[in-house]
């Protein structure tokens, strides 16, 4: 569990596969850091299991998160995003911020993010 968890507006999406649970997401709102942007969002506990990647399973489940920002009158969507997956964001419209920075057990990320627009899950 994380702040904002459980607050009315946040949601918890994920990917079915027959009856198997193959990815993950959640989005809350909340400002990247030391920044006051009260419409922005952070994308987190974005996952998806190995045999699943590469199949659009990650995407739709992005596409499902902006579609509720957009919904609730975001416009900014932000993640902590793995070094190692900065092709699967940057496919999807998310640009880096700042410098790579080392998160302690999950290793190296950058601050990502995107602007969304009521159309932006159509745009992925």
């Amino acid at each position: 569990m994380y702040p904002g968890d459980d607050a009315p507006d946040s949601l918890h999406v994920g990917a079915f596969v027959d009856a198997l649970l193959v990815g993950i997401a959640t989005v809350v709102r909340e400002a990247p850091p030391g920044e006051s942007a009260p419409r922005a969002w952070r994308l987190r506990g974005m996952a998806t299991l190995p045999q699943a990647r590469r199949q659009g399973v990650g995407a739709a489940l992005v596409r499902a998160c902006l579609a509720h920002v957009a919904a609730h009158g975001g416009t900014m969507l932000w993640c902590l995003g793995r070094t190692s997956a900065l092709a699967f964001y940057n496919s999807l419209g998310f640009q880096a911020t700042g410098d790579e920075f080392d998160v302690p057990h999950t290793g190296p990320h950058f601050i990502m993010r995107r602007p969304v627009t009521r159309h932006s899950a159509n745009l992925i």
